[in-house]
């Protein structure tokens, strides 16, 4: 997960990258990126460390579906949603 912080820091240098890696269900998660002002959550769990992607929130619109990206691909993809 620290790999792809690094990934997002490097590719996305104007933007706060925080990495939050405590426990709980994904729905104090989300609570916690929403209380914090987050415009996007990336998400790592184990299907996605297994796979070598990312699935990606958008805060914003809590209706928007969550979308998985290659990790390759996952600065673009922010970089898009937060540019809309």
């Amino acid at each position: 997960m620290l790999e792809v912080s690094s990934i997002l820091r490097e590719n996305l240098p104007s933007y706060r990258i925080r990495n939050h890696c405590g426990g709980g269900n994904f729905k104090k998660q989300f609570k916690k990126a929403d209380k914090c002002g987050a415009k996007v959550a990336v998400i790592i769990g184990e299907n996605e460390n297994a796979n070598n992607t990312v699935t990606i929130k958008d805060m914003l619109n809590q209706d928007a579906p969550q979308v998985e990206y290659p990790v390759s691909e996952a600065a673009d993809a922010i970089r898009k949603l937060l540019n809309k």
